[in-house]
Order: structure tokens, then C-alpha cells, then sequence
């Protein structure tokens, strides 16, 4: 091996260790506040459909600002964004810390937002560019194990602190984490970007599909609330509608797009894309609502409810490598096109437990969720990956972040929805005494028949895709 194989060599795996590491403390982010919400419901007083938003508002303004932020990491530099992210993701944990009010800490999470969107927009591609392309789906698919792996510690760590300390600590004892992340990014990573000798930024671009994305999923989530024909639901969806037209046709005359449209003339790319967003409509059914029905239908404590939320993404995890690298060899379509159908078969079971769940029939049920989504995850993010030029890595990377984070907020806007709804007709059935548990355990599993629905269409279109000519199998 030569001096300058062996530095490359050792460099990517440099990378891959900062950017683990970041990716790390983003999914434990995401689970661990979502523990703490039946907690945030009681300390504020608000509805869980009122709470949500603490997520919510978090993956909107992400949504927004994702393919901008890949694209602007392209041009002005993939570790000057990835660097900046983690110092401003830094910031909101601060905030959140120190929130007197509900409306502070949604906003402090807007500011996280806006950092996590930057670190994730950029970090796909970072690795993508650091390893060769034979070795890309086993490095997708170990940044998938540690995104997991921080999903699966999360709920533990944040049921241990809401048990002993307070809701506080979730938020101030990651602090050190982040800054250190920051710290090691900013003197071990190299800097890469496409070569233009004038970068230009699509302001307008990145300016309507943030409104855009960000009425859509608004008007979703509240519609059922403000009624689907009030003066509020109509502006919002006419205002998303608008922007989004808006949008689509400033990228059509961009000079340097948010999203270049051309990319969805290769079929790979665009059934790809299509099947990650549907995966990401579906399995927020089960993760947000996981922790309700455990907590408040099943009756489990917060430390136990989060070793139960733990199985899935530490299952995942274990899984999700081994996937990865197996893609590099058999290809994306029949190993993502089964993981949508396993995926649609656990969800349909985790919804199934009842009032009072087995160990064993949690362990199952979401070993089987675990099995799909890794067979699907890492493979799929690959094929999207490769299936772009070099000089659209950070473009690819933050539609990947854009596809994930849309479908997340969509996902979570329609659970809240249909548990909500599904919630109240229960309520009017059952006999008071006990039926506000048992409305919780029915209204989940009919949310979770929802979610089925969801991944069996995610398994169609993953079907329609087909090889690359650069080298994807079909």
C-alpha cells in the first residue's frame, strides 16, 4: 500500500468517526425527547396533541431547510456547514435547558432544528465522498447502526433522567457531547466542495419550499382541529399549493438549484426517494406514539417504558451494517422491496399487544420492524446516493435528509391526527371507569393499521426501480 493509499485509508475512517459520532447524538436526540413528552405533558399542562409540536416544530424546520443546506455545503464547504451545525445544535440544547414555558422550549427546539439540519444535510455526503464507491453501502450502512444506536439509547437514557433528575437534564448533560463533536470536526475533517468559479445560492428556492413544505405540514396536522374548510386550514393549503408550484418553477431556471429536477429522470433515484418517504410516513406511528401507549394505556414507568422503546433501534442497529454490505454485493431492489413488506408485518403487529403487552410479544414484534428497516435503510441510501454525479453528493445528501425529515413530519402530523380522532370515538364507547387507558391502547392500534397501509405502498414503489449504469444491480 503507498503512503498516499494508506493516508486515504486512514482518513476515512477518521471521517467516519466524527460523523458517527455526530449521527450518534442526532437519533439520540430524537428518542429521548420523545420519552420525556408524556413528562412535558403533565409539567405544562398541554394535550399530547398540544406537546407534539416539540417535535413537530423541530422536524418542520428542518424539513425547510435540509436541500438548501446540502446544496450551500457544496459550494462554500461540507465540513465549514457540518462544523457550524453541531455549534448551533450546541445552542438550542442550551436554550431547551433553560425553558420556562412550552412556547420557549418549541422555539429552542426550532434553534436545534436549524443545527441538525445543518450536520445531517452534509454528513452522507462527507462519507460518501470519503470512501470508494465499492465500500459505499457498508458505510452507509454502519452510519445506520450508530443512527440506531443513538435511537435505542436515547429512550434508556432519557427514562433513567426523568426518573432520578429532571426533564432539564435531557437536554444540558448532552451539552459536552455536541462541543466536543464540534471540536473534533473542525481539526480532523477535510474540507470538500464542488469546484464553481462563481457559487451562486437559490435563495429563492430555498425560501419556497421552506414555506411551502412548512404550510403543508401544518395544514396536515391541524386541519382535524380547525376543521378542513376553516378561513386557517384553506390559506395554508392554498399557501403550501403556491409555494410549492413557486418552487418548482424557480428550480426549473436556477442557475445552481436546491434541487435539481433533472435528478428524478433516473428511475433508481426516483423510486428510491419515493419508497424512503413513505418508510418515514410509517414508522413515526410507532415511534411517537410508542411511548404513550406503554406509559399511559399500558401503565409501564418512564425507566421501563424506555428499555422497552430501546428494542427496536438497538435490533436495528445490529442489523443495519450487515445490510449495508450485503447491497454492495446483491444490489438494492429485492433486499429494500422485502424490508418495506417485513416493516409493514411489524407494524401491524406492535399495534396488535393489546392492554396488557408480553415481553415477548414486544420483543418480536419489533425484532421484526428492526429486520425490515435495516433490510431497507442503509441499501436504500446507498442506491440513492450513487445514482448522482460527485458534484450533487451534498444535493443527494440532503434530499436524502430532506426525504427522511418530510416523511417524519408527515408521519407524525397524520399519527397525531388519527390517534387523536380515533381517540375520541373510543372515548364515547368505553365506560369511564378504565376507558381512558383503553382508549389509548385501541385508538394506537388503529393508528398503527394506518401505518401499515403506509409501508405496503413504500414496498410497491420500491419495487418499480430498476439497475443504474453505474453499477447498481437490479
Amino acid at each position: 500500500m503507498t503512503a498516499v493509499s494508506s493516508a486515504k485509508a486512514s482518513y476515512k475512517w477518521t471521517a467516519m468517526f466524527i460523523i458517527c459520532l455526530g449521527t450518534f447524538i442526532g437519533g439520540m436526540d430524537l428518542t429521548t425527547v420523545n420519552i420525556a413528552l408524556p413528562r412535558l405533558s403533565e409539567v405544562f399542562g398541554a394535550e399530547p396533541r398540544v406537546v407534539i409540536w416539540i417535535q413537530i416544530a423541530y422536524l418542520l424546520v428542518g424539513t425547510g431547510l435540509m436541500l438548501a443546506l446540502g446544496g450551500l455545503g457544496d459550494l462554500i464547504g461540507r465540513k465549514r456547514v457540518y462544523v457550524l451545525g453541531l455549534v448551533v445544535f450546541s445552542l438550542g440544547l442550551g436554550l431547551s435547558a433553560l425553558a420556562p414555558n412550552l412556547e420557549f422550549l418549541i422555539l429552542a427546539r426550532v434553534v436545534q432544528a436549524v443545527g441538525q439540519a445543518m450536520e445531517v444535510s452534509t454528513s452522507t455526503a462527507i462519507i460518501t465522498a470519503a470512501f470508494p464507491s465499492q465500500e459505499r453501502g457498508k458505510a452507509i450502512g454502519i452510519i445506520s447502526s450508530v443512527v440506531a444506536a443513538g435511537l435505542g439509547v436515547g429512550p434508556i437514557v432519557g427514562g433513567i433522567l426523568l426518573d432520578v433528575l429532571d426533564w432539564r437534564a435531557i437536554f444540558y448533560l448532552r451539552l459536552p457531547l455536541v462541543l466536543g463533536a464540534a471540536i473534533m470536526a473542525r481539526w480532523l475533517l477535510r474540507e470538500e466542495r464542488a469546484q464553481t468559479r462563481r457559487p451562486t445560492f437559490d435563495l429563492a428556492g430555498a425560501a419556497t419550499v421552506f414555506v411551502g413544505l412548512g404550510s403543508i405540514l401544518v395544514w396536515v396536522n391541524q386541519g382535524p382541529r380547525w376543521g378542513w374548510t376553516s378561513p386557517p386550514s384553506l390559506l395554508l393549503a392554498i399557501l403550501g399549493l403556491a409555494s410549492m408550484t413557486a418552487f418548482l418553477a424557480v428550480e426549473k431556471r436556477a442557475v445552481r438549484p436546491v434541487l435539481d429536477l433533472g435528478l428524478f429522470r433516473d428511475r433508481l433515484f426516483t423510486a428510491a426517494t419515493a419508497s424512503m418517504v413513505l418508510y418515514f410516513v410509517a414508522l413515526p406511528f410507532f415511534s411517537l406514539l410508542l411511548p404513550f401507549y406503554l406509559i399511559q394505556g399500558a401503565g409501564f414507568s418512564s425507566a421501563k417504558a424506555g428499555l422497552y422503546l430501546a428494542i427496536f433501534p438497538i435490533s436495528r442497529a445490529a442489523l443495519a451494517a450487515p445490510s449495508g454490505w450485503l447491497s454492495d454485493r446483491i444490489g438494492s431492489r429485492l433486499l429494500c422491496s422485502l424490508g418495506m413488506v417485513v416493516v409493514a408485518i411489524g407494524l401491524f403487529a406492535v399495534g396488535r399487544l393489546g392492554a396488557s403487552p408480553s415481553t415477548w410479544g414486544l420483543v418480536l414484534s419489533m425484532g421484526a420492524l428492526a429486520l425490515g428497516s435495516a433490510a431497507f435503510g442503509s441499501p436504500n441510501t446507498s442506491a440513492i446516493m450513487g445514482s448522482v454525479p460527485p458534484d450533487r453528493l451534498g444535493t443527494a445528501s440532503g434530499m436524502v435528509a430532506t426525504g427522511r425529515q418530510v416523511g417524519q413530519s408527515l408521519g407524525m402530523a397524520v399519527a397525531g391526527s388519527v390517534f387523536a380522532y380515533r381517540q375520541g370515538v373510543w372515548l364515547e364507547r368505553l365506560p369511564p371507569t378504565g376507558g381512558q387507558a383503553l382508549a389509548m391502547v385501541h385508538s394506537y392500534a388503529d393508528a398503527l393499521s394506518v401505518a401499515t397501509v403506509v409501508a405496503l405502498l413504500g414496498a410497491a414503489t420500491s419495487l418499480v426501480r430498476g439497475g443504474h449504469q453505474q453499477g447498481e444491480k437490479r
